[in-house]
């Protein structure tokens, strides 16, 4: 079109046109695809599919180390604690057999016979007053009302 505009500008406006009795066409430019341009289309998107796989899979493994360490501490950390209540299990039955030895009547008898002590000739009876502390409605000490109490026993 661009040429025929050329040839119009050159001829005389009343001499008949050569491109009029040429059809109008339109000339729209567009882009040629050529078959290796496709090639590297598709080759390229395959890198980058390639990528994102690789990339998703070193991601998921990176997932399943972390949780693979953290189930070996725990393991690692549940055996020491099971190896800590077998021992404390084993101190706690040594314990109760030293302390039934211990509050044995006839073994504190003994004891004390051996490190020569004697038993009592007499006993006796020792009865104290009434406690003068009183306690107010929350539980705190009163003063005022301890005094009172005193004041009563004596008087």
């Amino acid at each position: 079109m661009a040429y025929a505009a050329r040839v119009d500008q050159r001829l005389p406006k009343n001499a008949p046109s050569a491109s009029k009795s040429q059809p109008d066409v339109r000339v729209i430019r567009g882009r040629r695809t050529s078959d290796s341009s496709q090639v590297q289309r598709s080759i390229a998107s395959v890198i980058k599919g390639l990528f994102i796989f690789i990339l998703a899979a070193l991601i998921v493994g990176f997932i399943r180390i972390a949780f693979i360490s953290a189930t070996v501490s725990t393991s690692l950390t549940s055996g020491a604690i099971s190896e800590q209540i077998e021992q404390l299990r084993a101190s706690s039955s040594d314990l109760e057999v030293k302390q039934s030895s211990l509050t044995n009547p006839q073994a504190i008898k003994r004891k004390a016979l051996s490190m020569g002590m004697a038993l009592p000739g007499q006993t006796q009876v020792v009865t104290l007053p009434a406690d003068v502390i009183v306690t107010n409605e929350k539980g705190a000490l009163s003063l005022s009302a301890g005094l009172a109490v005193a004041a009563q026993q004596q008087g």
